[in-house]
């Protein structure tokens, strides 16, 4: 029978078993196994049941964790983004990570490019995490009050992390916790995908001067400006 060593295998662990001639009320007269705790099991009833069992799709499971909202499940128009994005990729496919900073006026599409690169990785078998930092923030907030070992996810197992608007920031709390986050991951090997209105040195004015530091090393800079302003219909 096609699947006769995978029956063998759902239940040998389990019980003593020995082939035998059987009756079953689906399948009629036919071979199935012998057990002195089961009785007699049908090896057709079997096989449906192993065909009927959901087989793990990692890339779902890896979209579903990611959290990249469905608005951004959308492809991009190839442009100098996407190009650059796509450089990326083959670099990290090549343990050659970087920090990825997209930078550009609001409207320019950086939220969608990060997501859409973030998709990317996804296909590469690549855990992302994606989350607008000031949510991230009230997440970590929350999770400490149930001893949920969110940070620790966010820091050590997602290859990942995008941080999306991580300018908008108001509390000097917000952007400590926001500091210790980027910089637990750089301890970690751990790159961060961040979308911010500001250059560089201004957003290390907000997040600290180490934490800039954190991000320049080893950084690939993209800029969206002069792209297509997607609120009036660019």
């Amino acid at each position: 029978m096609k699947h006769e060593g995978k029956i063998l295998d759902f239940i040998k662990d389990k019980f003593m078993i020995r082939k035998a001639e059987i009756i079953c009320t689906m399948h009629g007269r036919g071979m199935g196994f012998y057990s002195n705790k089961a009785g007699m099991v049908c090896s057709q009833c079997i096989e449906e049941k192993i065909k009927a069992t959901p087989v793990f799709d990692r890339k779902s499971h890896l979209i579903k964790i990611s959290k990249i909202p469905i608005r951004y499940h959308k492809p991009l128009i190839e442009n100098k983004i996407t190009t650059q994005l796509n450089a990326y990729i083959n670099d990290f496919q090549k343990n050659n990570w970087k920090h990825l900073f997209l930078t550009g006026p609001t409207g320019t599409g950086k939220t969608h490019a990060a997501c859409w690169f973030g998709l990317q990785l996804v296909e590469q078998n690549i855990s992302v995490y994606f989350g607008r930092a000031s949510v991230i923030l009230d997440n970590i907030k929350q999770a400490y009050s149930t001893n949920e070992n969110y940070f620790y996810q966010l820091t050590n197992e997602f290859d990942v992390l995008i941080l999306d608007d991580v300018d908008l920031l108001q509390t000097d709390h917000d952007k400590n916790k926001m500091s210790d986050l980027i910089r637990t991951r750089y301890e970690q090997l751990k790159p961060i995908v961040t979308t911010t209105n500001m250059s560089l040195p201004e957003l290390s004015k907000v997040l600290g001067a180490r934490t800039g530091s954190v991000l320049s090393e080893n950084l690939e800079a993209i800029s969206t400006k002069g792209m297509p302003d997607r609120r009036f219909g660019g």
